[in-house]
């Protein structure tokens, strides 16, 4: 005779690999970004915020703040941001910029 606590086991046991193996074959459906957040970008002020706060921490500050704004004004991707070199930045063009990604072939400005 199996005691009520082996059988118990064993259920929940039973149950537990059945919910494991339908959540992998069924994961649960992605909500849309609207349901979560009201916008996909952040305000002019935040940003802001967001260089004023890398200015006050690290060993770079403005190197760090500069960064944020090239790639908030320019829609740059961090991979995109990180691989920039200083050859690719012509300052006697008003800041024209030419990045060489393999994600996109873009041209800043």
């Amino acid at each position: 005779m199996i005691s009520l606590g082996r059988q118990v086991f064993a259920e929940r046991g039973a149950n537990d690999s059945f919910r494991e193996s339908w959540l992998t074959m069924n994961p649960p459906r992605k909500q849309p970004n609207a349901n979560r957040r009201s916008r996909e970008y952040l305000s002019p002020a935040e940003i802001d915020r967001l260089m004023a706060a890398a200015k006050q921490l690290g060993r770079h500050p403005h190197r760090d703040a500069t960064m944020i704004l090239l790639a908030y004004r320019h829609g740059l991707r961090v991979s995109e941001l990180v691989a920039m070199r200083r050859e690719q930045v012509d300052l006697q063009r008003a800041g024209f910029a030419k990045l060489d990604s393999p994600l996109s072939d873009k041209t800043a400005s």
